[in-house]
């Protein structure tokens, strides 16, 4: 019994270990949308951004989707 829990709590840590660098793989991709017919709107934002000196651009995106939303003309 004590050999089964010691299987589960392995199996739990490498699973959350799984997801948390899986998590950080995952962030920071750039995606821009457009309607149809429109120029792309080119509004980057990253984890890494910053919503004080950014200013939405790919080189210095925006920290937040609200921010980058606010800014959207």
């Amino acid at each position: 019994r004590k050999q089964e829990k010691w299987w589960q709590r392995s199996f739990d840590l490498m699973l959350s270990l799984v997801l948390v660098i899986s998590s950080f793989l995952a962030g920071g991709t750039p995606v821009s949308y457009a309607a149809d017919g429109e120029t792309p709107l080119g509004i980057y934002v990253s984890s890494g951004g910053d919503n004080t000196t950014g200013d939405g651009t790919e080189g210095n995106p925006y920290a937040t989707l609200k921010k980058a939303f606010d800014e959207i003309k």
